[in-house]
C-alpha cells in the first residue's frame, strides 16, 4: 500500500502496487537457485525502495526470510524432491 504524504495535513493513500514483472529463476544449482524479477508496471504512485521473498521446504509449515538486493534474491539450502 502506498501512503504519501498531504501538503495541508495527514496522509493520502494511494493505490496498491501491482506483483512484479517477469518473475523467473535466473541461476539454478543443486542446492539453490538465484530468482529474478521487474518492478511491476503500476507501482501504485510511490517509489518501491524493497521486496520482500520468503521460502519454505515442503514439508514444514515455518517460511524464512530470503536476503533480497535489488530485483533479485537468492534462495540457498535446497534439496532434492522437496
Amino acid at each position: 500500500m502506498c501512503i504519501q504524504p498531504k501538503k495541508t495535513h495527514g496522509f493520502v493513500l494511494t493505490d496498491l502496487p501491482g506483483p512484479p514483472e517477469s518473475f523467473r529463476p535466473k541461476e539454478i544449482t543443486e542446492t539453490s537457485v538465484k530468482l529474478a524479477w521487474s518492478e511491476p508496471n503500476n507501482t501504485g504512485g510511490c517509489d518501491i525502495t524493497d521486496y520482500h521473498l520468503e521460502s519454505k521446504e515442503a514439508t514444514r509449515a515455518k517460511w524464512s526470510k530470503v536476503r533480497v538486493t535489488g530485483f533479485a534474491g537468492l534462495v540457498r539450502l535446497l534439496f532434492q524432491g522437496n
